[in-house]
């Protein structure tokens, strides 16, 4: 071989290999890219991407290449109002797994091909249950999260003296009532009032059969030829009885008022007296008669 020829060849080898090292070195260099695919979310809402708005132009996904092992910033503003951000779910493309995140705003780190979309359910709201707007107090739980698109569910109740609750109604007076069989349809935190309905007892006042006049709140109670009179009135709030004219033969003794829940009676020396109404009653007068003694000499 030609003394020259060998030097050549060992030189080709010798650079080769560095050629070999400098394009290994070159190639580690070399940056590499991932897809990232984000699904549209039909007019739900408006996703940002690193503070931007994303134009889906009517396309169901938008795609990025985006360098391997950086990170952006996914938000998202709802549009729809009917709806309310739940989660992101984040699939792997290379082993087809999913993660779910619940930030709506979030930092993601891409690591592999993505694929990224929205979920949504419906919104949540405070219910408020004002119970003394009406002069009630309230047993239960003062407030409520309640989801539109289901029932409201169990309510507290409310109470008032000589009142019955008539429910909860989205207005102090007069509005909608709200059950628990209701569906929720809001856009906004709601308060919800308590109405009450006044309880209404029957009083009646039985005739003295002509022996006397009854008076009631200061006028002459007309029994039209009936054994009694009946009066509605609302329970907690009184009136007035006496008696008048009574027949000379007769003298008053007592009202006796009969209470209708309980049957009970209870005798009253007062002429007049002030019942207050707290049940059904019945009310009479016992007239006593008077005897004439006459002394004989």
């Amino acid at each position: 071989m030609n003394r020259y020829v060998l030097p050549l060849i060992l030189g080709a080898i010798i650079l080769g290999s560095c050629l070999g090292v400098i394009g290994i070195a070159q190639s580690s260099d070399a940056v590499v890219y991932r897809t990232v695919r984000i699904d549209d979310t039909s007019g739900v809402a408006t996703i940002y991407k690193d503070g931007s708005p994303i134009s889906f132009g009517g396309n169901p996904y938008v795609e990025y290449s985006i360098e391997y092992a950086t990170t952006f910033t996914l938000s998202i503003t709802i549009i729809d109002t009917d709806y309310a951000f739940d989660h992101w779910v984040i699939k792997y493309t290379y082993d087809g797994e999913t993660s779910n995140d619940y930030n709506a705003s979030t930092t993601i780190r891409v690591d592999d091909d993505l694929e990224i979309w929205a979920v949504f359910g419906m919104p949540s709201y405070t219910v408020t249950f004002d119970a003394t707007t009406n002069g009630g107090t309230l047993i239960g739980s003062p407030t409520k999260t309640v989801t539109n698109g289901q029932q409201y569910g169990t309510l507290p109740t409310a109470t008032k003296p000589n009142y019955t609750f008539t429910g909860w109604f989205n207005a102090s007076t007069g509005g909608t009532q709200i059950t628990a069989n209701s569906y929720v349809s809001l856009s906004h935190d709601q308060t919800l009032y308590a109405q009450f309905t006044p309880i209404i007892d029957t009083v009646q006042i039985d005739d003295v059969s002509g022996m006397a006049t009854v008076y009631k709140d200061g006028s002459p109670i007309s029994f039209g030829g009936n054994p009694y009179v009946q009066y509605s009135i609302q329970r907690g709030t009184s009136f007035t009885l006496s008696i008048g004219s009574i027949d000379s033969d007769y003298s008053f003794s007592h009202w006796v008022i009969k209470y209708t829940y309980d049957q009970e009676t209870v005798n009253d020396y007062n002429n007049p007296t002030t019942i207050t109404v707290d049940d059904d009653l019945e009310i009479w007068a016992v007239l006593l008669p008077v005897y004439m003694i006459t002394w004989e000499n």
